[in-house]
This record gives structure tokens, sequence and C-alpha cells, in this order.
């Protein structure tokens, strides 16, 4: 059914930054929207103020009989009481999707530009965004996080109904970026995670060559060249599949890298930080030029060369890029100040490579301050499957604060419950780092105990997917 004959359209797990982009997606096409989860948020008392009729707890008649399409997050299993109403529906069956086999069906009716990578995929996606309306593209954007000056958040809906981009991040959990029809992607980096679906990261790796080679002769890939340089990729690498389909196409995508080494199309050389901002030229065929950036660390500067190669290669000017990049101020949850004395910052990252990048970031942006990060481990199972990169990131603080692993229902396995924060801890005090390491229990006792450490000086890092972003929302009152 196309989505312009839905009228009717319910959301299980709408209180997610996915689903609910979806909710928003139909209310503004004047379709009625129903929906659940189990807890009232911010993000579900949005949506209830936009129209949205939402239900907490999962029961079969939350679902009218009349719903056209029931979207689900992927995160709902199949014998939900829901989606079970969705197919015995005694008028007919009720049309299923998943959110990211939405996105794949969104995607076909548009020229989509696909964001994924390990890290940096909000960010970069967000700022591609922003940079195809500044320079007057007009675009369809689904970001996971939400972003300043968009009134919805983390949708930006386009303003003609003639609209032909699609700038949408790409999951790469349980592969959910294979679901896309892209024209462009954009691969920001990878490394081992989300183990208890891959199981190691030869599959990884092969997932993402298989996104690669979605993109039709006539698109693009962009792709980051320095660490395409670091991995042990077989035949798909971005490298050799360019050299494959310039051998035997006479059309063929477009291979662009990026980075700070000097083989990339896109090098960013010179870079600086000074006065809390960074800066540097970047060098491409199209010319050199200079950006400067208000958000801090390494990572960040790869995102923005990342924006800045697939605007370009869409045929976005120069100016554009410079004007997004020097106003962009982040997004929710990616190294956000949520107060400034002392300095708390919520940040999602869940990854050891992540944590360590964020604690170079702030330590570059504010020197001579004591950097305090409270942790929450997201998913036993990651925590045990990256235990040694966890520990030597976790050693590198001033003082860690570091609370109970957020437990993700129906992702875990018994192999992986013998890993717990306090194990980790003593790990991490026996791994020879000279910071202060506590151990803070529960949300409540983490925070009390965040209470008593900080000083007004500090900079505090709030990090995890879980809900650890309420301590950095209380610490901030």
């Amino acid at each position: 059914m196309p989505f312009e004959q839905i009228k009717k359209i319910h959301c299980v797990g709408i209180g997610g930054i996915g689903v609910s982009a979806v909710a928003k997606f139909f209310l503004s096409r004047g379709a009625t929207v129903t929906g659940s989860d189990v807890f009232s948020s911010a993000i579900t008392q949005d949506l209830e103020k936009r129209g949205a009729k939402i239900f907490y707890g999962h029961r079969a008649e939350n679902v009218a009989t009349d719903v056209d399409l029931l979207i689900y997050s992927p995160a709902v299993p199949k014998n939900n009481s829901e989606r079970l109403m969705a197919r015995q529906n005694g008028r007919r069956p009720i049309k299923e999707l998943s959110y990211p086999e939405f996105l794949g069906e969104l995607s076909k009716n548009y020229y989509t530009i696909a964001i994924s990578g390990t890290h940096g995929k909000s960010t970069t996606t967000a700022l591609i965004g922003l940079i195809l309306e500044a320079a007057g593209f007009d675009p369809l954007v689904i970001v996971g996080s939400r972003v300043p000056g968009w009134e919805l958040g983390n949708i930006r809906l386009p303003q003609s109904a003639a609209a032909k981009y699609f700038v949408v991040e790409a999951c790469e959990h349980q592969a959910n970026m294979l679901n896309l029809r892209p024209q462009a992607v954009v691969v920001t980096n990878m490394e081992p995670d989300h183990l208890d679906f891959y199981g190691n990261f030869d599959n990884v790796i092969s997932a993402f060559q298989k996104f690669i080679q979605l993109v039709p002769k006539n698109g693009f890939v962009v792709y980051n060249g320095d660490r395409e340089a670091e991995l042990n990729w077989n035949y798909a690498r971005p490298s050799v599949l360019k050299l494959i389909w310039q051998k035997f196409f006479k059309v063929r995508p477009r291979w662009r890298s990026f980075g700070f080494n000097t083989t990339n199309n896109y090098q960013a050389i010179d870079r600086e930080v000074k006065g809390g901002s960074q800066s540097f030229n970047v060098q491409s065929a199209l010319a050199k030029f200079h950006v400067k950036l208000n958000i801090p660390g390494r990572f960040n500067a790869y995102n923005a060369l990342a924006a800045i190669a697939a605007a370009l290669e869409l045929g976005a000017p120069i100016e554009a890029c410079q004007k997004v990049l020097a106003n962009f101020k982040g997004i929710w949850r990616r190294f956000e100040i949520v107060k400034e004395k002392p300095l708390i910052i919520s940040d999602y990252g869940h990854h050891p490579t992540a944590i360590k990048e964020t604690i170079q970031a702030a330590r570059e942006f504010y020197p001579d301050r004591r950097i305090v990060l409270i942790f929450q481990p997201h998913q036993n199972h990651r925590t045990q499957a990256l235990y040694q990169e966890f520990v030597q990131a976790l050693s590198l603080l001033d003082v860690l604060i570091l609370s109970d692993i957020y437990d993700v229902a129906g992702r875990e396995e018994a192999s992986s419950q013998d890993v717990n924060s306090a194990k980790l801890l003593e790990a991490i005090k026996a791994s020879g780092g000279v910071g202060e390491y506590h151990y803070g229990g529960n949300l409540s006792d983490t925070e009390r105990l965040a209470r008593e450490i900080i000083k007004e000086n500090d900079v505090v890092l709030v990090m995890g997917a879980g809900d650890i972003d309420t301590v950095a929302r209380n610490l901030s009152k």
C-alpha cells in the first residue's frame, strides 16, 4: 500500500527515537496515529501534544481493527500482543513493517543518502541534512537523535511535495542498513560491535560490504580512508570494489575517501584546537578551504569531513558547508552540554573507542580540568565481548563512577551473565591506571555518589546508551 493511502497507523515502541520519527511523518500527512510503549517519556508526551493517541503497556486492544499499517521497533518481539493482533485481525490482517523496513520502503521514493558506521552516524547524518537544507536541496531527513533548529527534532520534513532527497541514519544493528535502497552511502568507520548478532568482526565487515554494494552504478560511496587502511578487508574493501567497477563497467559509482592521510580524496590538514573550537583545512580535487567546528574531538573532524564529502559530491556549495559547520552546536546526547558549572555533558557513547575519543576530546577542549566519567555499560554481552577494551578505556579517567550494567531485554545470553560492573571495576583498578575508580550501583546510588564527588571546576561526562541520561538531567538541576 502506498504511504499516501495510509489513513491510520499504529506504532509499537512509539517512544523510541526511530519509531517516533515515523509517527511524526504520518502525523504531518494528516493520518491518525496511535501507539504504545512501556513508559511515558518526553518523546511520548511530545507526540501526544502533536495529536498521537498513546497507550502505556502492550495489549491487543490497543490496535484498532481498521488500522492500515503497524510499525514496530526492532526491539519488539514477534509474539508481542499488538503484533499478534495485527496478524490475527478478524476483518483482515494488518500490514506490519519494522522501523528499518519502513525506512527501506521510504527510500525507494527518493534519492537516498544512507549514513552508517560504528560511530558518528547521527552527527554525520545531521550535518549532511543541515548542509543540504542550507544549500536549498530541501531534504527529508531522519536521524537517531534530536537536531536543534528542526522543529520536529529527529525528522526534517521537506517544504515541497516534489522533494527529491532523503538523508537517513542507517543503523548497523542486525544489519538493518541492508533494508535501504540508497543511491549514495557514507561509511563513517567500522569496529567490532553488536557481536551478540554478528558473532565476530568478519561478519560486521561482510555486512558493510553488502551495504556498499547496494549503491547503483551511477551513485557514490563515501568512506573513511584512514580506517580502511587499518582493516584487513577481503575482496570487497572499498578500494578493491572501486577497481572492479572501473574494469568491468563504463558507468560506475564514484568512490570518495576522507581522513587525515594524504591518500584521501578529502583530506583534513593543519587541525588546530583553540579557545573552545577546532579548525582545519580541507584539501580536495575541487578546492582547498578552511572550516571551523565548535564541537570537540578528532572524531567530529572525521564526521565533518564525511558530511563535506557527501554534500560536495551532491553539488552543494563549499560556502554552505562552512556556514553550517561553523554554526553547528551538536545534537542531543552527543557531547551535549546540559549544565555549565560544573560542566555536565551527556553522551550516548557506549563503545570503548567512543569512550576513549570522548575523554580525549574533553581534555583537548578543557585542559587542566579534572575529567569525571559517570558510565553505564550497555548490555552484558557487549561488556563481556569487549571486556579488555573497556578496562583499557575506563582506566584513562581522573575519576570514574561506574553504574550497574544496563540490561537489554531479549538480547542477553546466559553465558554473558557472569560479567558485572563490580568485577569490571576491579579489573580497571588492577590495570595500572592512576585515577579514582568508584562503583556506583543503581542509578539512584550512582547519582548520590556523583553529587558527593563532583567539584565545581570538573568536566563531568555522563555516558551510556541506556537510561543514564536521567542522571545527567538530574545533576543539571
